[in-house]
């Protein structure tokens, strides 16, 4: 079977998950202030852990 090729990028619809969305994903409080600028909040949330007991 060969691979479909014809999907181009135009028919992907996905999107970037917002600082505030990550955050309640990893279920951090919704006052944890994260400081810097967008792409830099991302990347420090991307690099979290939640502790073991926190859910």
């Amino acid at each position: 079977m060969q691979p479909d090729h014809s999907i181009s990028v135009e028919d992907c619809y996905l999107r970037m998950l917002q600082p505030h969305e990550i955050q309640a994903v990893i279920a951090f409080a919704q006052d944890y202030v994260v400081i810097d600028n967008k792409r830099e909040k991302v990347k420090q949330l991307g690099n979290a852990e939640r502790e073991a007991g926190a859910v």
